[in-house]
């Protein structure tokens, strides 16, 4: 098999490469994600030559074959301040579709555990959209990996919006939560805050340690994180280093100066906005139950109906067993449109099948 894999790093990656790399990716969408918004070449180009933030480990290759990129993998992993999950390495693989069946995923899958096992990582976490390929899950199957959580992907298209639902929501929930002050700022000055903003930057860390703890993990093998405010510091220094390329709005709700409800959204600045995509919608678990969740995200809807009027949908992940967060996004008219599956396993055991093979 006339196969080349290739060492890269795409913020230093050569112009035939990049334009190579923007192909594949184009073949990918149109075999499975075709009715995803595809960005346009100059955005994505963008977008792949940022260099990694400063805690951010991480590792790629490409596979070469008929002088095309065939397929591409990744390695990598974030250093937090406080770890507690040193063991685990993320990892990805994706086949051009016309290369597919021929083995070089296997290829591909050896380098990055040759990296994984070279910084002593011994567990893998990955992912995959079942549409993407039929065969997927026969070879996680065959690595010996689990599928961990399913995440329902939704989408909320503008003339889909349930507006008499939102009234009655607003109607039965406002009144009691005028206690709470809301807070509403774009992702670039969010990320300026946490810089200039030592006690705001811890106030979100012990927001975040607490809410991102909460989540439904349903059978995934996960510690509790510790997020610190030097790690959202970082994480806010690479925001504004890529802000040419992102932005968003994020709401907060405050009981006097205590952060208890948090939602942030994200936008590509590859014009015109077309597609906003959610990030965490939490509430502190002493707060919940009072329809916070359900007001955050009637703000954002709002702000994005008002702000970015042209937008075509926004685009949200929930775990399939999160029925709360899964009700609220029904109700205001988000539809399912496909699933991703986490999927986890041992380095060793996945070592040992592509070694038999």
């Amino acid at each position: 098999m006339d196969i080349q894999i290739l060492e890269v790093e795409f913020h230093n990656l050569e112009d035939d490469l990049i334009e190579k790399y923007l192909t594949f990716q184009e073949a990918l969408h149109k075999a499975s994600l075709r009715d995803e918004i595809l960005r346009s070449r100059e955005f994505r180009k963008r977008n792949m030559v940022v260099p990694p933030q400063k805690n951010s480990t991480r590792y790629r290759v490409i596979a070469i074959k008929d002088s095309l990129i065939v397929g591409s993998g990744f390695a990598g992993f974030v250093t937090r301040e406080q770890e507690t999950n040193k063991d685990v390495i993320r990892l990805d693989i994706n086949i051009h579709p016309k290369y597919r069946q021929q083995g070089i995923a296997s290829l591909i899958l050896l380098k990055l555990l040759d990296f994984t096992e070279k910084h002593g990582k011994t567990k893998i976490d990955g992912g995959y959209y079942p549409i993407d390929s039929p065969h997927n899950e026969d070879w996680i199957n065959k690595l010996g990996m689990k599928i961990s959580i399913t995440e329902k992907m939704s989408r909320l298209h503008r003339d889909k919006i349930n507006w008499n639902w939102i009234k009655e929501q607003e109607n039965h929930r406002k009144p009691n939560l005028e206690k709470y002050r809301v807070e509403g700022m774009s992702r670039v000055d969010y990320s300026k805050k946490i810089l200039n903003d030592e006690t705001f930057a811890q106030a979100m860390a012990d927001y975040f340690t607490e809410v991102e703890n909460l989540l439904p993990r349903e059978e995934a093998e996960w510690n509790d994180e510790i997020i610190t405010a030097k790690d959202l510091q970082i994480n806010a220094e690479q925001t504004l280093k890529t802000k040419d390329n992102w932005n968003g709005y994020n709401f907060l709700l405050m009981d006097g100066s205590k952060i208890i409800a948090y939602s942030g959204t994200y936008y590509a600045m590859d014009p015109p906005i077309r597609d906003v995509d959610t990030g965490l919608t939490g509430v502190r678990k002493a707060y919940q139950r009072q329809g916070l969740a359900t007001y955050l995200k009637i703000l954002m809807v709002r702000h994005y109906v008002e702000n970015h009027p042209k937008f075509e949908y926004i685009h949200t992940e929930n775990a399939g067993s999160n029925d709360g967060m899964l009700s609220i996004n029904y109700g205001l008219g988000f539809a399912s449109v496909y699933e991703w599956k986490f999927i986890q396993g041992i380095t060793e055991s996945v070592r040992n099948y592509l070694n038999s093979k």
